[in-house]
């Protein structure tokens, strides 16, 4: 019977002991939030540079070159989101093709936790697909362009240093494209045109 009641009391002591470790390592994850701005404008109208990274701007310059009268924000997606779960963000449409099948454009971004030993940072992707028109009369040849930009951001990015600035790939000015009842139609590119892809995270 005494024998009994030490195991017993030891046992209570073990799981009392495990109780307490696993209430201590339970860590809740860390809320960020990340934002990002999709610009477009021409070439001359802004002194960034060339290069997928373009380096990190001020949240008031930022600002200032999204008012600017040829700017044009093609989408502002946020997501608010924590160290370990993927976020997904689209702005698209399904575009319906002559053949009766269809081609989805617009906007995706996606936002996804990265650590690697203590490093943490989030994956960022964007894509951006174009209609561009026919190649030919018959409209049996759609043209589709994709902008796209895959990087890390470390953490570090919440810092008052302000954006993340990427370079986004535009779509090469075609010399003919024709719509679906094959006519001309002009190039949805400019030649002149800068996508920009500014990426802010902070912690919240």
């Amino acid at each position: 019977m005494y024998t009994g009641s030490r195991a017993f009391c030891f046992l209570m002591a073990l799981a009392a002991t495990g109780s307490e470790v696993a209430s201590a390592t339970t860590v809740l994850p860390e809320q960020y939030r990340v934002e990002a701005k999709l610009i477009s404008l021409p070439v001359a109208a802004t002194e960034i540079p060339t290069g997928t990274f373009a380096g990190i701007f001020a949240d008031k310059f930022v600002a200032q070159l999204a008012e600017r009268p040829k700017a044009d924000i093609l989408s502002f997606p946020r997501v608010e989101t924590v160290d370990s779960i993927p976020s997904h963000v689209g702005l698209t449409q399904q575009m319906a093709l002559p053949d009766g099948k269809s081609r989805e454009t617009g906007i995706n971004f996606d936002v996804v936790p990265r650590k690697k030993g203590t490093d943490f940072g989030f994956g960022i992707s964007i894509s951006n697909v174009r209609f561009q028109g026919f190649q030919d009369r018959t409209a049996t040849k759609p043209l589709f362009h994709t902008g796209h930009v895959t990087t890390t951001i470390p953490v570090s990015a919440q810092l008052p240093a302000g954006y993340y600035c990427f370079n986004v790939p535009v779509p090469q000015k075609l010399a003919t494209t024709y719509d679906a009842d094959g006519r001309r139609m002009a190039s949805v590119a400019d030649a002149n045109e800068r996508q920009l892809l500014f990426v802010k995270i902070t912690r919240g």
